[in-house]
C-alpha cells in the first residue's frame, strides 16, 4: 500500500499554492500551504467585501513570496447546513 502522503502529494502539480479555507459565520480562518506540504501562513479575514480583498491581497503575497504560479482551494465542508432549515 502507498503512503498516503505521497499519494497526496501526487494530487499537487509544482508551482501550485494551497489555500485551506475554513469558513465561519463572521470570520473565517485561513492557511496557506505549498506543494510540499510546507505551512506559509495562517490568516483570518472577515466575511464581507472588504475581507475578501484582504484575502486575495494576501494569497497574492504568498505567491510571489514562494514562487508559485497558481492556487488550488480547500474548504472545509463540516458543517451541517441541512440542519439550520
Amino acid at each position: 500500500m502507498e503512503n498516503t502522503a505521497a499519494w497526496k502529494r501526487k494530487q499537487v502539480h509544482e508551482g501550485y499554492l494551497i489555500i485551506g479555507i475554513d469558513p465561519q459565520k463572521r470570520r473565517h480562518a485561513t492557511m496557506a500551504v505549498t506543494q510540499g506540504f510546507t505551512m506559509r501562513g495562517k490568516f483570518k479575514f472577515d466575511n464581507t467585501s472588504e475581507g475578501m480583498e484582504t484575502r486575495s491581497c494576501r494569497i497574492r503575497s504568498e505567491m510571489v513570496k514562494t514562487r508559485c504560479r497558481r492556487v488550488m482551494f480547500a474548504i472545509d465542508a463540516g458543517c451541517d447546513f441541512t440542519s439550520r432549515f
